[in-house]
């Protein structure tokens, strides 16, 4: 059986800057192509070697 993993997502006092897409979709409960578009148009994407960043103050 394939073990899933389970993100710390942090409460609405403390939260993380720079969140990966899925962990965005989870935080925000949105589909990861409406967090891609909303992040592209914001502006807010980073490549950092394979993997896309998205910075949540934006």
């Amino acid at each position: 059986m394939q073990e899933q993993k389970k993100y710390n997502l942090p409460d609405g006092n403390i939260r993380n800057r720079f969140v990966t897409y899925k962990q965005a979709a989870e935080l925000y409960s949105m589909g990861m192509n409406r967090i891609q578009e909303h992040a592209k148009a914001a502006g807010a994407t980073y490549k950092m070697g394979n993997k896309v960043l998205i910075n949540t103050d934006m």
